[in-house]
């Protein structure tokens, strides 16, 4: 396997993202696809849209890091993530989201998430961290109750302050 972590930009358009400015396969070197598609928001919004396609972990993070990192260097107020299309996401994961969250705040940006799919909104209920990303997403207050409950939250919670 090759332990290339270079992002390679393709310019591409595709049907979700009419106005689709540039598409970034972070899969080289990857057993697996992983993609970072960007798209401007509203006209004269400050934030950039970044939607993430295919799995989230371990392998990925170095990669997924520096590019979403790379982004958010490059839009005035901030980065909202897309991540609808995310078909697996470990810790790993949302450990780099913790961390750019974190740098983000640092740099007077915000990182907010505006869509996840199943994957991520379960990752995120179960650690309850959807605060934490400025989003009310419907489905995460009934799944973080049941959480808390089955006391998931409270055991993964502290470890994931030590991440942060």
């Amino acid at each position: 396997m090759s332990t290339d972590k270079t992002a390679t930009p393709v310019p591409v358009r595709d049907a979700r993202s009419a106005h689709l400015t540039e598409v970034i396969s972070l899969g080289a070197g990857l057993p697996y696809p992983l993609a970072l598609r960007t798209r401007p928001q509203a006209p004269g919004a400050d934030t950039t849209a970044v939607v993430l396609h295919g799995e989230i972990d371990r392998q990925a993070e170095q990669v997924l890091e520096h590019a979403l990192r790379d982004v958010l260097r490059r839009a005035p107020r901030g980065v909202e993530l897309d991540l609808e299309d995310i078909t697996f996401i470990d810790c790993s994961g949302l450990n780099v989201l913790l961390a750019l969250h974190r740098w983000a705040a640092e740099q007077g940006k915000a990182l907010t998430i505006g869509a996840a799919g199943p994957a991520a909104d379960r990752l995120l209920t179960l650690t309850g961290t959807w605060p934490l990303f400025g989003t009310a997403h419907a489905g995460h207050a009934r799944a973080s109750a049941g959480a808390a409950e089955a006391g998931a939250a409270s055991e993964v919670l502290p470890v994931l302050g030590r991440a942060v």
